[in-house]
């Protein structure tokens, strides 16, 4: 840490509040700023965190707003596209080609990725210290005193606590949200769906999960593993997502009115759900 008054204070260092000061300093170098973050650097690489699949424009933005293509292109995985399995009124248990499959055959001119979002932020952790910002990492915050232009933090971290004053304050500490809770800025929720997720190690190649050649002809020189690959039903879709970190991301979003969490809200409880709605992909 270099001062205690910077021009932008950024309250979380995720995705959202790193991309947002390394877009700040490519646009205008000479902004001081601090990011405040709970959590120490580097964190893991599969962190547990959803929202690995980016679509074309937020690709285009990780790539040529923020310059980050040589890092997509060697660290992240590509992306086939999204793709949609249909199982119709009757679980399949062994071909997965009995699906009705709705997807791209060939890779899309426009490229997207499947991003770990924990490779993506130690990346983009070093890039945004080199570039001047400082990371206060391992820092909660206690306080926040609201005053156009000179806006007030109280910090804390092992080495006690102190105050941090900017001229601009960014809340992106996601579900912490310390402005809106302070300032009961909370809204209802618009929609009722939920989700719940967990990781696997290693790799789930789809194509192998039929013999059907015509099938399996049908997507040429890219795997379906890339793919944003979703299985629905109703009231639900279970998606699946590699990450180059040799990892796969499982979850699934669902209307609790059709779908009761109760079913699915525990590991155990989740995979005898999908023995019965998706007995192939439960399988694997």
């Amino acid at each position: 840490m270099s001062r205690t008054h910077y021009d932008v204070c950024i309250l979380g260092a995720g995705m959202a509040g790193l991309t947002l000061a390394r877009q700040l300093h490519r646009r205008k170098p000479d902004l001081s700023i601090a990011l405040v973050e709970h959590r120490q650097f580097p964190v893991p690489e599969a962190v547990h965190k959803v929202g690995e699949s980016t679509v074309e424009i937020a690709a285009h933005y990780l790539a040529e707003t923020l310059g980050l293509q040589e890092h997509l292109a060697e660290e992240q995985l590509p992306k086939f596209g999204l793709r949609l399995f249909l199982r119709g009124e009757h679980p399949v248990e062994e071909d997965l080609a009995a699906y009705d499959e709705i997807g791209v055959s060939k890779v899309l001119p426009v490229p997207t990725y499947q991003i770990d979002r924990g490779r993506l932020e130690n990346h983009l952790a070093q890039q945004c210290q080199s570039q001047g910002a400082d990371l206060l990492a391992g820092t909660t915050v206690r306080n926040i005193a609201l005053q156009p232009g000179a806006h007030t933090v109280q910090v804390r971290d092992a080495q006690g606590e102190w105050q941090i004053q900017a001229k601009y304050l960014i809340d992106s500490s996601g579900r912490r949200s310390w402005v809106r809770k302070q300032q009961a800025l909370a809204r209802p929720a618009r929609h009722p769906n939920q989700a719940v997720w967990f990781r696997v190690d290693g790799r789930l190649d789809l194509d192998e999960w039929s013999t059907n050649k015509e099938w399996r002809g049908r997507c040429f020189d890219t795997p379906r593993r890339l793919s944003t690959n979703h299985f629905t039903g109703p009231g639900y879709w279970l998606w699946l997502i590699p990450l180059a970190s040799n990892t796969t991301s499982v979850g699934v979003v669902f209307d609790p009115r059709i779908v009761a969490a109760e079913q699915i809200n525990q590991h155990t409880k989740l995979m005898g759900w999908l023995e019965s709605e998706h007995p192939l992909v439960a399988a694997q």
